[in-house]
């Protein structure tokens, strides 16, 4: 029935590993909207989808938030509409390395030597058909810059420290009411790491898309910094050759 009706989108934009899940489930929540998948299909297989519908949230507008990883030319080829308006979510690329490593090597314990051939691959080849970190930011910023999309940007270390703060933002960005103080807290809480990892440990095996397991290795620690404590001074060193200019543009350390 939800899928048959027409809406327009939003979209949550980011490269994997990002917070992309959490904003869209944060902003559905916050706006009372559907949630839907970044391409052609049943939107019900989108994990934040899945997520927001058993938690019996209610939606009473035309608009779909939608998540997505895909680069401009990517999202026209697979969804086949334009971006209109959205929010990309950013996060230290050395976080979403030490994040994008335990979610593909979720059965393992941590192997400082996997993870030093892993972090170089990861630096020089980015993510499978999705690419490096800072082409993806670029290629989104010049798609915002240049096409008539409203597209707002946002961090993901600063929406984890002011979460109200910037939720307001985003959707004051977009041209949207936004909602009372009351709400929107209650949004903060249903949507926390703490409160969505309690509630996953809490189903049945097989119960949600992908099984238990791979959604709980999905959603590990939520916080920043984390990189600090598996980054050795070479690996450092290697992703601010890399990666420098652009951390520093968006304000990280190196």
């Amino acid at each position: 029935m939800q899928e048959s009706l027409k809406n327009e989108s939003i979209y949550v934009i980011g490269f994997p590993k990002s917070g992309n899940t959490w904003l869209t489930r944060l902003l559905a929540d916050s706006l009372k909207m559907r949630v839907g998948i970044g391409m052609n299909g049943l939107d019900k297989d989108e994990i934040a989808t899945d997520v927001n519908t058993r938690l019996n949230l209610p939606f009473n507008t035309i608009y779909t938030i939608r998540k997505t990883h895909f680069l401009p030319n990517q999202l026209k080829k697979f969804r086949g509409e334009d971006v209109k308006k959205g929010v990309y979510i950013y996060r230290d690329i050395r976080d979403i390395i030490v994040s994008s490593y335990f979610y593909k090597n979720k059965k393992e314990k941590f192997n400082k030597k996997k993870f030093i051939i892993y972090t170089k691959n990861f630096i020089e080849h980015g993510w499978r058909n999705i690419g490096i970190w800072s082409n993806h930011m670029y290629k989104w910023e010049k798609y915002a810059k240049t096409s008539n999309a409203n597209i707002t940007f946002i961090s993901y270390e600063l929406l984890l420290k002011d979460t109200i703060t910037q939720i307001k933002r985003i959707i004051n960005s977009i041209k949207l009411e936004i909602p009372k103080d009351i709400h929107l807290k209650e949004s903060v809480e249903r949507q926390s790491f703490t409160s969505i990892k309690k509630y996953m440990n809490n189903l049945e095996k097989d119960s949600i898309p992908f099984g238990k397991e791979f959604n709980i290795q999905f959603l590990r620690k939520g916080i920043s910094g984390d990189w600090e404590h598996f980054f050795d001074e070479k690996l450092k060193k290697q992703v601010s050759d890399k990666y420098g200019k652009l951390l520093i543009e968006k304000g990280y350390k190196i």
